[in-house]
């Protein structure tokens, strides 16, 4: 019996060994999702230094030398004015230049001035060697410096008038009169040389024009400086209805050479040009042996 019991559990096994091996199938379906997300940063910092040092050193023995010198100081200081006599209600202050400082050549300077406490000047040097192997030299300084001062200027107005323009509302216009007015007409045309023109008509001015020129024939160097300084501190100004313009018109044009305008109707002001010029001019003999 137990012979047989296990020839049954073998054939049973055989059977199931060999049905499963003739029935061996598969079906198979894929599917798939990918997702794929990629930062990429680029931090990238760039430095660049560049130094340049240039030193000239020269040992010359001039024969001759020319220096030229233009220095302007020019300041006020506690200046004030009193409304019931400097500024008298209705005062008119007009500068006017009209076909004027024209055509006009060498050294032509024009000083205009109808307001208070105005410092104004044009200055000129020039110097010339013709020493061989010269050194020339120019310089230009000026300094104009407002402090401490106070001004008051009260004007009446001279009534109203109705603004209307198409498509907004009529405007009420309270009109003043141009209490300070600085003109300029047809005026600093076609002139050659050193041409400086001041025009003022405001109070606590400084106008100035300075010109250095240096010149070294056969010179072996040129030196050439100028510096401005300007300064307004501690100034008070009060104005009431009051009025300003200044105007140029078809001038200041066709010169030839240094031409300076200064133009102001402000208070408190500075004006400068400041100009310095060395030059040197040079020989050189061109040559060929026996000639």
């Amino acid at each position: 019996m137990r012979k047989l019991l296990h020839a049954s559990l073998g054939l049973t096994t055989a059977l199931l060994l060999g049905t499963a091996s003739w029935s061996a199938m598969a079906d198979v379906d894929v599917e798939a999702l990918l997702e794929k997300d990629k930062d990429i940063n680029i931090d990238e910092d760039i430095l660049k230094d560049k130094a340049l040092f240039i030193q000239v050193e020269s040992m010359i023995m001039p024969e001759g030398a020319a220096e030229a010198e233009a220095v302007v100081n020019a300041e006020n200081e506690i200046v004030t004015n009193a409304l019931d006599s400097s500024e008298v209600l209705g005062l008119d202050l007009d500068a006017s230049i009209a076909n004027s400082i024209s055509t006009n050549s060498g050294i032509t300077h024009v000083n205009q001035d109808v307001g208070n406490f105005a410092n104004q000047g044009n200055v000129v040097a020039f110097a010339l060697t013709t020493g061989a192997s010269s050194v020339s030299d120019a310089q230009s300084w000026v300094e104009q410096d407002n402090d401490d001062s106070s001004l008051v200027q009260v004007e009446n107005d001279t009534g109203t008038e109705i603004v209307d323009e198409p498509g907004k509302p009529p405007i009420v216009v309270v009109k003043f009169d141009e209490t300070r007015v600085a003109t300029l007409d047809t005026s600093v045309v076609g002139n050659s040389g050193i041409i400086g023109v001041n025009q003022n008509a405001g109070d606590a001015v400084n106008q100035h024009n300075a010109v250095s020129l240096s010149v070294g024939i056969n010179g072996q160097a040129a030196l050439s400086e100028s510096a401005l300084g300007q300064e307004n501190e501690n100034n008070s100004l009060l104005e009431e209805n009051f009025a300003r313009s200044n105007t140029i018109t078809a001038s200041i044009t066709g010169n030839t050479g240094i031409t300076a305008v200064n133009q102001t109707t402000g208070n408190f002001i500075n004006q400068a040009s400041v100009v310095s010029f060395s030059a040197l001019t040079s020989q050189v003999t061109i040559g060929a042996p026996g000639i």
